[in-house]
């Protein structure tokens, strides 16, 4: 067999040369082009080339406070205006606050929230929601009881129940003179 004339080589008809490699998607393509797959099934004799970057999976060592120039503490302040506090309290211009307590709250999330950091909202447990309206309630009671009338001077009502929850009137005589004599000694530091 001559050289063609165009002046390539002729077409191989071995099946080593008949090998189709498919790469495709390294040339930007989302489908096949070169007609390595059928219906989505990589034909017999056909190998696909896939571009695969490798990378380190382990986490970037982080760097210490006193390691961070002056620049990069103050690019680390700038980029926390809008970020959610749950990730800025823990960079590492903040670590320095995070054994600390101020004002009720974490140092390290009360310094985020001064240098921009937003609060995400979240929904209330049920457990808080019930402490909240417990300490609702309290402060609401709280905050006119200076206003009730005091009477200091006035008698304490005969109690209307024995200790073991029977009413006095149906107690015998014996028991109850002796719920008189505690009821007496119990209130007698009040000198009545």
């Amino acid at each position: 067999m001559g050289i063609p004339p165009s002046g390539l080589s002729p077409p191989s008809t071995r099946k080593e040369d008949l090998m189709i490699v498919c790469d495709c998607t390294s040339q930007g393509h989302t489908k096949c082009v070169c007609g390595a797959f059928k219906d989505g099934v990589l034909i017999d004799g056909a190998t696909v080339r896939i571009p695969v970057f490798m990378r380190d999976s382990a986490p970037l060592a982080r760097k210490e406070l006193h390691m961070i120039t002056d620049a990069e503490k103050q690019t680390m302040r700038d980029s926390v205006r809008g970020m959610p506090l749950s990730k800025a309290k823990d960079l590492p211009i903040y670590d320095e606050f995070k054994s600390f307590w101020n004002g009720g709250m974490p140092a390290n999330e009360l310094q985020a929230l001064h240098d921009g950091a937003i609060v995400e909202p979240r929904e209330m447990t049920a457990g808080e929601a019930k402490a909240e309206a417990y300490r609702d309630h309290m402060i609401e009671q709280m905050s006119g009881a200076y206003r009730a009338p005091v009477n200091d001077n006035r008698t304490p009502a005969a109690p209307q129940f024995a200790r073991d929850g029977r009413p006095i009137s149906e107690l015998a005589d014996h028991e109850r003179a002796r719920e008189e004599m505690i009821h007496r000694q119990t209130n007698a530091w009040k000198s009545e």
